[in-house]
């Protein structure tokens, strides 16, 4: 496993609330040992909340529930040492077991753990009734259901970019059949129209009839001529919609991303879109291939496209698909540039300027 700052440092971002709830317990009536034991067990649970978000981002997504299990184990020390101290004001932890659940474990996993772990909460609420009891349950039951919420809509909103895809890539393929039904249709019907009146006159105006394969031979050249240009006008990628993909594909593998506005990135890459989409493809292969992230990011200026990721980084070997987009962009006028340190990610930049 390898440790991603990156993770811990966003995941450190909401121990600030931890930080909060710390506060009222200055200002209590603990001695100086008692306050010294609360305090080590805040800064042991922050630790170990840190680091776990740090190293989980390596562990590979069918395992990640062996290790949300030994992790929470070790979370669990702070709170159940506290209890004699704090009593139920070990709950401020709650929050943050059912962001493990929520957001490291897959699947509806997750889900089951957080209402298994708010059901028992509330449990133990009831069998020992301690002052506040219903208040408490409300915590209890009230924050984990509002991070279900958050976490459902998040949820919610992959599926519809999904959705939005294929949906994209459905009317693609009616304009492509438009394209060659409009291209060939009506050629292969004069083609036939053709031939046939070419048979006709074989016998009686031979003359007629070779103007009329001439015609014939004419029409099948330019038709095949529109249909190579068709063809290749298909395989041009476009921006727009490789960043669409891009996005979809590294989120359906867990990966957060920062995409650009599929649309106006196009505008903004100008002349450069098709290279950019080419460079988009490939950079994102590699990211679901080798990266092993958590985070990724695409950037677009007219003159600039950067693809990264805050992956484990990996030794860069010139395979087919780097080698072939190093030389489109060369050809361009351009230049290349991939940099990939260990723990660190790797960055992707085709520099047009």
């Amino acid at each position: 496993m390898h440790f991603s700052r990156s993770d811990a440092t966003k995941s450190s971002i909401w121990l600030v609330f931890l930080l909060f709830s710390f506060v009222p317990i200055l200002f209590s009536e603990f001695n100086g040992t008692a306050l010294t034991t609360v305090a080590a067990g805040f800064v042991f649970f922050a630790l170990a909340y840190a680091l776990g978000s740090g190293y989980h981002a390596s562990v590979p997504h069918r395992r990640l529930p062996l290790f949300v299990l030994p992790w929470c184990a070790v979370l669990l020390i702070s709170p159940l040492a506290l209890l004699p101290l704090i009593g139920w004001y070990v709950l401020v932890f709650l929050p943050y077991f059912t962001a493990v659940f929520l957001y490291v474990t897959p699947g509806m996993t997750g889900y089951a753990m957080v209402g298994c772990g708010a059901g028992f909460t509330v449990i133990l609420l009831i069998i020992f009734q301690p002052p506040n009891a219903f208040a408490l349950a409300g915590l209890a039951v009230c924050t984990p259901a509002f991070m279900v919420l958050n976490k459902s809509l998040e949820d919610r909103k992959a599926a519809e970019r999904s959705a939005e895809s294929r949906l994209r890539l459905a009317r693609e393929r009616e304009a492509i059949a438009s394209d060659i039904h409009d291209l060939l249709g009506q050629s292969l019907t004069v083609i036939n129209l053709k031939s046939e009146l070419a048979r006709r006159q074989l016998q009686f105006a031979p003359e007629k009839a070779e103007e009329e394969l001439r015609a014939i031979s004419e029409l099948t050249r330019s038709s095949l001529d529109e249909v190579r240009a068709t063809v290749t006008a298909l395989r041009q990628p476009q921006l727009a919609v490789e960043l669409a993909n891009a996005e979809n594909a590294l989120h359906a593998a867990g990966i957060a991303a920062r995409v650009p506005e599929p649309s106006r990135a196009q505008e903004l890459a100008g002349k450069h879109q098709v290279l950019y989409a080419w460079a988009v493809r490939e950079a994102t292969t590699n990211i679901l291939r080798h990266a092993r992230a958590r985070q990724a990011w695409i950037e677009v200026t007219p003159t600039r496209l950067v693809v990264g990721d805050e992956g484990i980084g990996h030794t860069i070997s010139p395979g087919n698909g780097l080698a072939g987009l190093r030389a489109r962009v060369e050809d361009a006028g351009g230049t290349l540039g991939i940099t990939s340190q260990p723990s660190r990610g790797t960055r992707i930049e085709v520099d047009m300027s």
